[in-house]
């Protein structure tokens, strides 16, 4: 049957859901979002020096507006269009209307969003251009660090099983862990960002200036580490029993270094690697042949990557004009963004960063080379269990409702007792999280499984209050709601900066405020 017009809902008789056929504009805010850029450098020349006041706005001209202009993201400045496809419960409309503003502000290429509630499926949305027919429901995308999330799932059900518990000394499972300053190290210090592991420092180089203040900046390993090494469990445990911890109980984010610890335990306990247990005893349990941690796939999306500069910029395009609020967070992050940006670029210890040559090695890449990088398959066949899974938004959706199903009464199939899904909750203890050097005065709570919960204080305490979990750096999320039982799962090819990750916990806040109206008429 055609399409009459570029839009067609309708009803589903059978599971009375919506299903969303839409064609939809791009608004063209680009315009906005430049006089309000000019208002902030004016601020700046208000409020600081000359001479930071102007290189503030050389660098967003130099940087930011050519971006805007010619950023992967302003697509809809050429008039291009998206489609949207899914389907919905009625109930939940609120978050198809947030999907359906963020693909029209222009901040979406492929995406797909699923929300469960009660174990149900609500929401099942994804969106694409017009002109990329490749990408639907099903398609696969690197995750990023949503796959810690899915890391900390697989410690929980060792849990469950009696192989591990949380305050338990890593080297009581693996003894050579303990050298090194590292014997009291417990896996809840490990899951929560605090075993002073956060880069792995080459023992050969370790006394080189240049190379330590790399790795002040970058998540780094040993420089002589090949592909091949990284396949290798044997020679990543090698290379973690002789780190010494650095700022050992302060959180600093484990950005890619966790994911090996956690799968060396996994191996001693249980003698499968992190991405062979997740496979055989998460995915296959859940009927999830869309997710994997290194594994061979030909069906998985590239990513593309946004510059840092056009997402400091999207902070100031008024994407809540909607009727959405905007929060404090926004001005704020833009703030230190800038802010930062500025003392590295002249500073003398990262100006002799910027310097060195950029290496060959996998983690030593700016972005968009990065985001290339994981999108090969050489480098998609590794096991990398923090940054490396991939899968789509349906399978991130059922393994967070795997997840929060026990705390329902519902059963499980990844745990034997409820009780362990309710210990991997608990003992959340707050701090910030710091990233590298950086500290943004952003505070975590994390559990014993090393899942954050979002809160008052913490990162987006608006849309994202009382969800559990984490996010991917691109902008992925897995997480769950514990009070008020809803699973949700969000996974892209186009990759941000933003760690706010606004995207998708905008479509979280509507999920939530839709729940509560369903429990309000009840």
């Amino acid at each position: 049957m055609g399409r009459k017009s570029s839009k067609k809902k309708r009803r589903s008789k059978e599971q009375d859901y919506v299903v969303v056929d839409e064609v939809v504009s791009h608004d063209r805010s680009i315009l906005l979002s430049v006089v309000l850029l000019a208002i902030y450098c004016l601020l700046f020349r208000s409020v600081f020096s000359e001479n930071v006041s102007n290189y503030v706005t050389v660098f967003f001209g130099i940087f930011v507006l050519p971006n805007m202009v010619c950023g992967s993201q302003t697509s809809f400045l050429k008039g291009t269009k998206s489609s949207i496809r899914g389907k919905y419960l009625p109930e939940f409309r609120g978050v198809y209307e947030a999907f359906r503003m963020n693909v029209r502000s222009g901040i979406e290429k492929g995406a797909q969003a699923v929300v469960m509630y009660k174990g149900v499926v609500v929401v099942d949305l994804y969106t694409r251009l017009e002109s990329n027919d490749s990408y639907d429901a099903e398609s696969t995308q690197n995750v990023w660090s949503s796959t810690k999330t899915v890391a900390s799932l697989a410690m929980a059900m060792l849990v469950d099983r009696g192989l591990v518990s949380y305050d338990q000394k890593v080297s009581e499972i693996w003894p050579e862990f303990g050298a090194n300053g590292k014997e009291n190290i417990t896996v809840a210090d490990v899951l929560r960002h605090e075993a002073g592991l956060y880069v792995f420092v080459s023992q050969s180089n370790s006394t080189d200036e240049s190379y330590t203040t790399q790795n002040k900046y970058r998540v780094s390993f040993d420089e002589t580490l090949s592909i091949e090494d990284l396949r290798d469990p044997n020679k990543m445990a090698r290379v973690i029993q002789r780190q010494t911890p650095q700022d050992l109980g302060k959180r600093k984010y484990h950005g890619i270094t966790r994911g090996w610890i956690l799968s060396e335990i996994v191996r001693r306990v249980d003698g499968r690697t992190m991405g062979r247990f997740v496979r055989d005893e998460i995915a296959k349990p859940l009927s999830l042949s869309t997710f994997s941690i290194g594994e061979k796939r030909d069906d998985v999306s590239p990513l593309v990557a946004t510059s840092m500069w056009w997402t400091c910029c999207q902070f100031l395009i008024p994407l809540e004009k909607m009727g959405r609020r905007i929060h404090i967070s926004a001005p704020i992050f833009l703030m230190l963004t800038v802010l930062g940006l500025v003392g590295e670029l002249f500073s003398r210890k990262v100006k002799k960063v910027l310097e060195l040559p950029i290496k060959k090695g996998l983690f030593e890449r700016p972005m968009a080379q990065h985001a290339a990088s994981y999108s090969t398959p050489v480098v998609r066949e590794v096991e990398i269990p923090s940054t490396n899974g991939n899968g789509n938004a349906r399978a991130l959706a059922e393994m967070a409702n795997a997840i929060v199903g026990p705390l329902h009464g519902r059963k499980s199939p990844l745990f034997k007792h409820a009780s362990s899904a309710k210990e991997a909750h608990e003992n959340p203890i707050e701090k910030n999280m710091i990233f590298g050097t950086l500290d943004l005065g952003m505070k975590t709570s994390f559990t014993n499984a090393g899942w954050c919960r979002f809160g008052d204080g913490s990162i987006n305490p608006f849309e994202r209050f009382g969800f559990t979990g984490w996010m991917g750096y691109g902008g992925s999320v897995m997480q769950w709601h514990t009070d008020l039982d809803i699973a949700f799962g969000y996974a892209m090819d186009l990759m941000e900066s933003d760690i706010n990750n606004r995207r998708a916990f905008r479509l979280q806040g509507a999920a939530s405020e839709c729940v509560l109206d369903i429990m309000r008429s009840d």
